[in-house]
């Protein structure tokens, strides 16, 4: 089995799109144990996947014996077609975000509530004497905009299971803020549906991040240990192709 150098990167095709059945989350985690896993009982070379600490997928992915690297979707996996390269490291962070829309919110509307909502949760975060430990969401604020902390902060006090996703029951100290806000009520009731890019009902940290347009400038991998098995698709498989 060898890279194929002119094979490109495609997605993954996901079956409950034409189904209509709830997507199964794919956790980089498990993707990454699987892979331990099975090297543990093969001599065959496999791809290994880097994840950040909080389960989501390094930006960069390499397959190390062959040199290719490529670009993927921090909350899937799946690799962004055309960022594959051999012998050099993509560059990912340069990859502008795809334009979405907020419906019944337009852009100059949705820029206004953006910077309004920001200058609101500044004030929160302020005047809070919670000493909660924004670093627990694993980020590295020290090198994050300010923006990027204060969003951190107000997500972490919405998060009150410490679950690091934002789920429906803990946006209704969200909507009662947003809705004692004339400034902020047109596009804050629609803002949940809008960060939930992959439509599991749930927030993490990075599509809340994104909503607000802000990012980290990088988050650190780790190594877990091995345990259990792969779900989805490994990315390998359209990377290569048989000799």
């Amino acid at each position: 089995m060898q890279v194929a150098a002119t094979t490109p990167l495609l997605p993954i095709v996901d079956s409950s799109l034409e189904t209509g059945e709830e997507p199964e989350a794919n956790d980089c985690y498990d993707d990454r144990r699987a892979v331990l896993e099975e090297l543990y009982s093969s001599t065959t070379d496999h791809y290994v996947p880097e994840c950040t600490v909080d389960g989501r997928y390094q930006k960069i992915q390499c397959y190390k014996s062959t040199g290719y690297c490529w670009c993927v979707h921090e909350e899937n996996g799946k690799p962004i077609p055309g960022t594959s390269v051999k012998n050099q490291m993509p560059k990912c962070s340069s990859l502008p975000p795809p334009a979405r829309i907020m419906n019944g919110c337009p852009e100059p509307y949705k820029q206004n509530f953006i910077k309004e909502l920001m200058s609101i949760m500044t004030k929160t975060m302020a005047a809070s004497t919670n000493t909660t430990d924004i670093g627990s969401i694993s980020i590295p604020l020290k090198e994050s905009s300010t923006e990027v902390q204060i969003a951190t902060w107000n997500f972490l006090m919405l998060d009150k299971n410490k679950n690091k996703v934002l789920e429906k029951k803990e946006w209704k100290n969200f909507r009662t803020l947003v809705s004692s806000k004339p400034q902020l009520r047109r596009c804050g009731k629609r803002l949940p549906r809008y960060c939930d890019v992959n439509q599991d009902r749930k927030i993490s940290i990075t599509e809340w991040l994104n909503c607000l347009n802000t990012q980290p400038n990088n988050t650190p991998a780790v190594n877990p240990t091995p345990g259990t098995r792969r779900r989805g698709e490994n990315p390998l498989q359209i990377l290569t192709a048989e000799d």
